[in-house]
């Protein structure tokens, strides 16, 4: 008898007249938890590692070798396979499965899993005591599992908490003072308020989002070009600190080009789908590379806001979610109408691929203005001098003829005017004319060209330009020398990408007060093209290429099979869809993120609120936060989830959500664990203390930069270049077609947020460990301890400079006694304890000495960075405090948020 549950074949064994049948079963979602945790991965489906599957005919009849595999019996490999073997409770599970005819676990067919359900808010549970909301659901399953909540944290413990967690930064000394001093019954309240309202508070808030968003400043692969996508990190800063509905956030990142009137704001918005990789190699093809990125964009977008892994249906129906192959193609047809080829365009060292939006800054915006005017008034005097020359000899210019001095004449072709050419990418014309002047003659020429242009005089090049752009007046200028006849010239014009044309004038012979004008007018005309061209250009989304969609035969873009419409997962989907249409028809992007934040859909504020949760505490409420489907784990506690998800819903304010759970008794727990405690739930699962994780390795470096008094807190703008290891990009230049030495910034920018570091996908930062690569959509972070962490926190430029800078700041703003805790609170936020400024001054004075015993090292310490040092302090004394700054900088209290 063969039954199906979570999607897969399952077979139900009967072991006959077997005496452990008599045994009673175990619950169903237990041994359903065991299968998928273990089981079903090899051995289900398509899946038949070894021969066997779960769902063959054959199964019940191999029950009795299952557990002896897992058992570790009859000298074969235990299963699983490369995997510690499984735990008796587990084994044991197996056994009354087996024994008791394998009935259906809860979720059988036909029945939904949770994550699919409606969010409905669930009452909130009586409990003693006066707790409510976030507290009152943990609180009930603390007194479920016989555990008391831990008491609140200190307040110099809560306000370091609280800040690191809203602004990324620690509180300085005097913010501790305030709030420790502040007695009303109300004052963390206030503090988290406060700290919402910092400008700092959108750059802490975009940092997850960007991993989401796999953003990065290049496009990856060979010859990683360069991108302006800064601009949507910007806006998204700026969204988080202007506290933009979720609801709004969301439909302007997936569909803000199709709002009615969309704002350039809301195209820069939909940057987010934008933000994918871009292969430009040689020998990448252009329709796969395009069907690349579709796959791309539908896998982040089903990740970030819906917690599905989605990706798994594009070869094949899901294994274990109710998610069809058809529904991925659907879901994919949202995106299908972009006018992108799937290559960026080469050479330069920005490679921007259409669609894109120019984004002028205000200060750019003002400078054009002066330009133009400056030029528009250039351009007058030139007209006022040429009025007052003098004739001069005649200068004949022939019909501009293409290809050969032979081919067909093209008098439509006029001089001063643009014209359009029709070549196809990376194709080439040579166009011919004569020019005939009575004596030897300087002619002045302004060529402009789509894209790369030559000029030959009588055989002799004189002017070559490999770039790209679109042809415009007067981007090139040059003087030809002629001699008296006739004169040859040869105008060649290479298309790049896209369409092509060329611009030509010649200009007699003029007086050098025609000349002055010229050049002004040709000097202006450059400036104003190096502003444009240097103006960000964002990749944004557009529907103005409808296609038509279809599936294909596992996976594979060169074998389509039937055409899909779009439209959004059934099963996803509680009352209905968005209607349905071809590439362009009536169903858009708009309408699939109008879904994305309704009722009818039960996944996204479930997914957001777990992931802020996961911020906060280091993991979600549904552990697995980017799989909420039938292989991930169950939440945690699945009432608070849904109370906190439908109360979002209610105005999708996103500050409301944090300040919520901030102010919660829960948060404010304090971290310290004992023995029991961590023995009964080392993860802190069950919320009975506050979470304790090592911060992010960007906000380290945060830190580190604060707490010294480097840090520059400029918000946004073009990404920067902050120490870096030697030579970190030169492994990139494989070719001469452009230079990869890293430009380190130089002074205010060296100490800029990492938020605001250029991120090369290529050659990622070399003292951000533990960051996302930037190379897909990750919304789980992951801690790791190794000592190559320790070795960037202990000898990085960053943390060394840092450490030497403060030092310099306490020797000139702070009396000799109180140098050390001075210190230690600028790092830790509290004042350290009698023992361990003791042991602080001991560590001093044995550095201090070393240091005058040895000068030569107190200087090359001191040399470390670009900051400038006092030179009139004491260089031992300065040295030795700075080795107990960066001690201080490592400490676990320091690396932690507790």
């Amino acid at each position: 008898m063969i039954v199906r549950w979570w999607g897969v074949v399952a077979p139900v064994i009967f072991i006959g007249s077997l005496a452990l049948a008599q045994k009673p079963a175990p619950p169903a979602a237990d041994i359903g938890t065991v299968l998928k945790a273990h089981c079903l991965a090899c051995h289900s489906g398509a899946e038949k590692q070894g021969g066997f599957t779960l769902d063959s005919p054959l199964m019940p009849a191999q029950g009795k070798e299952l557990l002896r595999r897992v058992r570790g019996e009859g000298g074969k490999p235990r299963m699983p396979l490369g995997f510690a073997p499984l735990a008796k409770e587990k084994i044991e599970a197996l056994e009354k499965w087996v024994a008791a005819g394998t009935p259906k676990p809860t979720e059988n067919q036909g029945a939904k899993h949770w994550a699919f359900q409606p969010v409905i808010r669930p009452l909130e549970p009586p409990i003693d005591g006066d707790a409510s909301g976030i507290d009152a659901f943990v609180r009930a399953r603390l007194e479920k599992e016989g555990l008391p909540p831990a008491p609140r944290a200190d307040k110099t413990t809560l306000i370091r908490r609280a800040t690191l967690d809203l602004t990324g930064l620690p509180p300085t000394p005097a913010e501790v003072d305030a709030f420790l001093a502040d007695m009303r019954p109300d004052a963390y309240e206030k503090l988290v308020d406060r700290l919402l309202q910092s400008h700092h508070y959108g750059e802490r808030m975009a940092l997850p989002w960007l991993d989401a968003a796999r953003y990065a400043d290049s496009n990856g692969f060979q010859q990683d070009g360069d991108t302006y996508q800064y601009v949507w990190r910007d806006w998204v800063v700026k969204a988080f600190n202007q506290n933009k509905p979720f609801d709004e956030f969301t439909m302007e990142q997936i569909a803000g080009d199709l709002l009615p009137g969309a704002t350039i704001d809301q195209q820069v918005a939909t940057g987010f789908n934008r933000c994918h990789l871009l292969n430009g190699e040689g020998g990448a093809i252009p329709e796969e590379q395009r069907n690349v990125i579709l796959f791309d964009r539908v896998d982040v977008t089903a990740t970030t806001f819906l917690g599905v892994t989605l990706a798994c249906a594009q070869c094949h129906d899901h294994k274990y979610d109710p998610l069809s192959q058809k529904d991925y193609y659907k879901f994919l047809a949202y995106f299908n109408n972009v006018p992108e080829t799937g290559t960026p365009p080469g050479g330069g060292q920005y490679r921007i691929a259409e669609p894109f939006v120019t984004v002028e800054t205000p200060v750019e915006k003002a400078q054009k203005i002066t330009l133009e005017a400056r030029l528009s008034a250039a351009k007058s005097e030139i007209a006022r001098a040429e009025a007052q020359m003098q004739p001069v000899a005649p200068v004949a210019l022939s019909t501009w003829r293409a290809t050969s001095t032979d081919g067909p004449e093209h008098p439509e072709w006029t001089d001063g005017t643009v014209q359009p050419l029709t070549l196809g990418d990376g194709a080439s014309l040579d166009l011919f004319r004569t020019i005939t002047v009575a004596t030897e003659t300087n002619l002045p020429l302004s060529l402009g060209s789509d894209d790369g242009l030559a000029l030959r005089v009588n055989g002799e090049l004189v002017l070559e330009k490999n770039v790209q752009r679109g042809a415009a007046a007067d981007q090139e200028n040059v003087t030809v020398s002629l001699k008296p006849g006739a004169n040859q010239l040869v105008l060649k014009i290479t298309n790049i990408a896209g369409p092509s044309g060329f611009y030509f004038r010649a200009d007699l012979p003029a007086t050098p007060e025609v000349r002055a004008a010229r050049e002004k007018v040709a000097a202006l005309i450059k400036s104003l093209a190096e502003l444009k061209e240097s103006t960000p250009k964002v990749m944004v989304m557009s529907d103005a290429r409808p296609r038509k969609t279809f599936l294909y035969e596992r996976g594979q873009y060169l074998a389509p099979r039937d055409e899909v419409l779009c439209g959004t997962p059934a099963a996803l989907t509680l009352t209905g869809s968005p209607r349905t249409g071809g590439g362009g028809g009536s169903a858009n992007r708009l309408a699939l993120a109008r879904w994305l934040v309704s009722r009818e859909n039960p996944l996204t504020a479930r997914v957001f609120v777990n992931r802020i949760w996961q911020q906060f505490f280091g993991v979600g409420l549904v552990k697995t936060s980017e799989n909420f489907g039938k292989l991930g784990e169950k939440p945690s506690h699945p009432e608070l989830l849904d109370w906190l998800s439908d109360n979002f819903m209610q105005d999708w304010n996103i500050k409301n959500l944090v300040r919520q759970i901030l102010t919660s008794e829960t948060y404010k727990q304090s971290s310290k664990v004992t023995p029991a405690l961590y023995t009964h739930d080392p993860e802190n699962r069950l919320l009975a203390r506050g979470a304790r994780f090592r911060l992010p390795s960007l906000i380290l470096r945060d830190v580190a930069l604060s707490a010294s008094g480097l840090l520059n807190e400029k918000i946004g703008g073009k990404p920067v270049y902050p120490y870096q290891p030697k030579g970190i990009w030169d492994g990139l230049s494989i070719t001469k077609e452009r230079d990869f030495t890293y430009p380190q910034s130089t002074g205010p920018d060296l100490y800029r947020r990492s938020l605001y570091t250029f991120w090369r996908r290529t050659a990622a930062p070399g003292n951000m460990f533990d960051a996302s690569s930037r190379q897909a959509c990750k919304v789980r972070a992951g801690l790791t301890s190794t000592p190559l962490h320790a070795l960037t926190t202990l000898n990085d430029i960053t943390w060394v400079e840092a450490s030497r800078a403060l030092a310099q700041k306490l020797i000139k703003e702070t009396p000799e006694q109180s140098r050390l805790t001075e210190a230690f609170r600028r790092i830790c936020a509290r004042r350290p304890s009698e023992k361990e400024r003791q042991i602080l001054q001991r560590s001093f004075q044995r550095n201090k000495i070393a240091y005058e015993l040895d000068p030569d090292s107190a200087l090359s310490l001191l040399a470390v960075g670009d900051s400038p040092r006092d030179k009139p302090l004491d260089p031992a004394e300065h040295a030795a405090l700075a080795s107990v700054c960066l001690s201080l900088f490592n400490l676990d209290e320091a690396l932690t948020k507790e």
